[in-house]
């Protein structure tokens, strides 16, 4: 018994430690630059030519969502997306 207790409590330390540095990597923050490097990367993937492309760059970073006005990484991947 008190074994199975002891792989628990070691199984959900693992799970928080998991948990705590996956975190970090979704909602670090984001300069203003990174944002504007990455929605001009997804403009160009999508429209090869950004002359051509029917809205700019910093136009896709505009949240039309209210969750997504947060400058961390998973807003702004939902932002250009």
């Amino acid at each position: 018994m008190e074994a199975n207790t002891s792989k628990r409590r070691e199984l959900l330390s693992g799970t928080q430690r998991v948990r705590l540095l996956a975190l970090p990597t979704g909602l670090r923050g984001v300069a203003s630059a990174e944002q504007l490097a990455l929605a001009t990367g997804a403009a160009a993937y999508r429209w090869e030519d950004l002359t051509k492309a029917p809205v700019s760059p910093s136009m896709l970073l505009n949240p039309r969502r209210y969750g997504d006005g947060a400058k961390d990484l998973w807003a702004t991947l939902n932002c250009v997306q």
